[in-house]
């Protein structure tokens, strides 16, 4: 029988019994591998650089793990919170906030963003698992829509001069203020347009108030009063954050113009729109 002291080096082939005590007088156990309960843990006592094995039962808190309390869980492994559809919470005083497991198929994991995004980001996915703060391409839309008919023999010659902001008639304006200067504005038009003659008719868009037109397109009408959709899209720099104004003109080569309709009357009951359109992309 061995008389076990602090500090004591076992000899290979020594044998403590059950009834054996140490110098200090700490329960010795019955075996070298047995249980450890509280009471053989001398109050203050730490386990220091020891193997702590909670495979039995395999939950911190015994049989009533929900009462444990850490400051903090480290792990070298993942991290697994079993059952189905649990949460995962976080508190802040008596409340909390969390996440929970939906119904599953299959696995799912996501890969969190390697760094925060910038101011009004939304998370995105590539849709295979990995998160980012994408750039949004379009980030804002503007728009104005008319049904009203209106007539105008002030014509735009359909030569090679740009258009001037005295001819045609004005249809349709648009303010809009850019949200950064480094983004690019897309402006789409559709003018509902017909003309008393078989000539060509020329739709124009205008910025603030500058003499000289922005951008021009111009249609053949094959015959006299010929209702016709005419499209017009442009692309331009926001250069500041000030705002824009965008108006549309529309005239005909020669002959009187009817906006959204036909020889001085509506077509479409009030539902045939004329459009602008002001889109603003990140580039």
């Amino acid at each position: 029988m061995a008389l076990i002291t602090r500090n004591y080096t076992f000899t290979n082939g020594t044998v403590i019994n059950a009834n054996e005590v140490n110098d200090n007088e700490n329960t010795l156990f019955n075996e070298i591998n047995g249980n450890l309960t509280n009471a053989n843990i001398k109050a203050g006592a730490g386990i220091v650089g020891s193997k702590l094995d909670l495979s039995t039962p395999g939950a911190i808190g015994g049989t009533t793990p929900s009462t444990g309390a850490f400051t903090t869980l480290s792990t070298t492994g993942n991290l697994t919170i079993g059952g189905s559809n649990k949460e995962l919470r976080f508190y802040e005083g008596a409340n909390y906030v969390g996440f929970e497991a939906p119904a599953l198929a299959a696995d799912q994991i996501w890969v969190l963003p390697t760094a925060d995004g910038s101011a009004n980001a939304i998370l995105g996915t590539d849709g295979a698992g990995t998160l980012s703060w994408p750039i949004r391409k379009l980030v804002n839309v503007s728009s104005t829509f008319s049904a009203a008919m209106a007539t105008n023999a002030t014509t735009i010659p359909a030569d090679d001069s740009p258009p001037l902001n005295n001819e045609g008639a004005e249809y349709m304006s648009l303010q809009y203020t850019p949200w950064s200067a480094s983004n690019r504005l897309k402006i789409t038009a559709n003018v509902i347009l017909s003309t008393t003659t078989a000539d060509r008719v020329v739709a124009a868009l205008f910025t603030n108030s500058n003499v000289n037109a922005t951008c021009a397109v111009a249609a053949h009408q094959d015959a006299a009063n010929v209702v016709q959709t005419i499209p017009l899209t442009w692309w331009m720099p926001a250069t500041s954050t000030n705002v824009i104004r965008f108006a549309l003109r529309a005239g005909g080569n020669v002959g009187t113009t009817t906006f959204n309709g036909v020889t001085g009357a509506r077509i479409l009951g009030g539902v045939g729109y004329s459009s602008m359109v002001v889109e603003e992309f990140v580039p």
